[in-house]
Parts: C-alpha cells; structure tokens; sequence
C-alpha cells in the first residue's frame, strides 16, 4: 500500500489541499489512514475518487450525486491504523546504502544530499527526518562499512582453527571492502584527525571493534605460552596489526609492482613474528631490559627544535 502525506496527494492529484478537505467533510473521500502517532495518511484510494469526482464534476453532476455513485468504493475503502516504523526502517537503509556506494564513488565533500535524496525517490522532509546532516550520514555509514568487513570475514575465521590463516582472512577483508570503497574509512581518519569530535569518536568505535577481533587470537596464544608474551598490551598488538593490514592494503592500490597476495603473505608471516614472540621462540627477554633501558633513554631525550639541526638554519 502506498501512503502519501497530503502535500504528496496535492501534488499527485493536482488538487487544492482546501478541496481534499471539502472532500473529506463531505464524505466524497473516506477517512485518512491514521498512523500510530496520528499523523493523517492518505492512499491510492483517495487518489483514485479525487480523480473520479472531477472526472463526474466535468460530465455536470452535483456533488449529492457524486456522493451517491461514488459511496459503493467510499464504503469499501478500510481505514485503519498502521505502523509506519518497518516502512520507516527500510527507507532509513535505503539512503545509507546509496549514500554509502556515492561516498565510495566521490568522496565526503563531493558526495550531495540533494542527488541522494534523488536517486532515493524520496523528499527533504523524509530525509531529514532521518538524518539531521550530511556528517550524521556519512557517520552511520562509517558503521556500515565496518560491520561488512566483519560480516564477511568473521565466519570464515570461526570455522578455521589456524590463526596465523586469521591474519590473513582479515587482509583479504580488508581488500575486498577497498575493492567496494576506497574513500570511507580513510576519510574519517583524516576527518578525526582534525579533532571533529563526531567523527572521531564514530571512527574508533569502528575501527576498535576491528581491533576486538584479533584479541581472541593472542589470548589463545598465551594459554599455550602463558607468562611468554614480552608486550605491555594485548590491544596494542593488536592495533599494530590492524594497522599493518591497513598500510598494506594501502600501498598496494597504489603500487602496481605489489598484488594481493604479496598483502596476504605479509601479512600472514607478520603475524608469524607475533605468534613466535609470544610463543617465546624468539629470545626477546634477555634483551628486554636493555631495550626498555634505551627506550627511556630515548623519552627522556628533548626533542629538537625545527632549525636546529646540523648547526641551525642555513647561512646566507
């Protein structure tokens, strides 16, 4: 069933909205669907009798009788209450998925409400009940893209019990939403970086619960190795991976010399390295405390002052 506000019924009927409701007191139309919030709604029906009373206005009939050839179909229209909030949810998913395919396409700052409001057949008014900004869009959309990667790839991880093949699923996952979208997620990283507070707080959201899905791995790693891992935090490992996933997939969009699957192994024999500190097969406690020495020595250091490198600014 269509349901069209009066405004919309205006426009599809060519109708005054002061005659829609002269129809209406005068019984010529039936009652408005009522929504559950008592917002009146109109249907094809009433689209449908307001073109036959004009149709019957031309051939000279009075409204009395009008009223009388009409009221068989007047009397059949069913009035009832209805919930809008499925109708509301699905046309909520239609503008992020064709906001998110024109994000991909064009970027944030090319990307226009107007032509999104377009494509989805829709009005202002019921964009805008939806979305208050293009940034409120463009931030759910965000969510969207994060929680396909993890859609895809995550069932494939469960049902594999290898988990250095984790690794890898995750850079294909990461390929593959690359391959989809190019622009989101590095947007919003350029956006939080400049300290918008919405943006940035959407992107860590998302991007840790990326990083949320590694820890299971290393906790598995360190029930087999208890007390071996020499890292101050599962999460750091954990991002740092991430984010030699994401510098990876990123040079290889642009360096035509590498392929997919040099991201793959990469990333695959990265976390090769990982599991083998954790696993202490690599010797990295006899040499912690030196290099815990030096790393301190090394925040301790002042940083340098631009100009005073090599002697200061250049002489003329």
């Amino acid at each position: 069933m269509t349901l069209m506000t009066i405004s919309e019924l205006e426009k599809a009927s060519g109708a005054r909205r002061s005659a829609i409701h002269f129809y209406l007191r005068e019984g010529l139309l039936p009652p408005a669907t009522r929504t559950t919030t008592n917002r009146a709604l109109y249907t094809e029906a009433h689209l449908h009798l307001i073109s036959e009373i004009r149709r019957l206005q031309e051939e000279g009939l009075r409204l009395s009788g009008i009223k009388k050839v009409l009221e068989p179909v007047i009397n059949g229209v069913e009035v009832e209450e209805v919930d809008l909030s499925d109708r509301s949810e699905a046309v909520r998913r239609s503008l992020m998925q064709i906001a998110a395919r024109a994000f991909a396409a064009k970027g944030y700052t090319r990307t226009r409400v107007a032509d999104i409001i377009r494509e989805a057949e829709t009005t202002p008014q019921v964009f805008y009940s939806h979305f208050q900004t293009k940034r409120d869009l463009f931030l759910e959309c965000l969510e969207v893209f994060s929680d396909l990667a993890m859609e895809l790839i995550e069932p494939k991880i469960a049902n594999e019990p290898d988990t250095v093949k984790h690794a890898a699923l995750r850079a294909f996952g990461n390929l593959w939403l690359r391959e989809i979208s190019p622009a989101p997620m590095s947007l919003a990283a350029a956006e939080a970086v400049h300290e918008d507070s919405q943006t940035a707080e959407a992107y860590y959201k998302g991007y840790d619960k990326l990083v949320s899905t590694v820890i299971p791995d290393l906790v598995q790693i360190g029930r087999e190795k208890p007390g071996a891992s020499p890292f101050p935090s599962d999460w750091l490992v954990a991002t740092a991976l991430m984010g030699v996933i994401e510098a990876t997939v990123g040079r290889q969009s642009w360096d035509e010399r590498l392929t997919k699957r040099d991201v793959l192994l990469t990333v695959l024999f990265v976390w090769l390295g990982i599991e083998a500190v954790y696993g202490g097969e690599v010797d990295v406690r006899s040499k912690r405390a030196e290099y815990e020495r030096w790393v301190d020595e090394l925040l301790e250091t002042p940083l340098p002052v631009p100009g005073s490198v090599n002697g200061g600014a250049a002489r003329s």
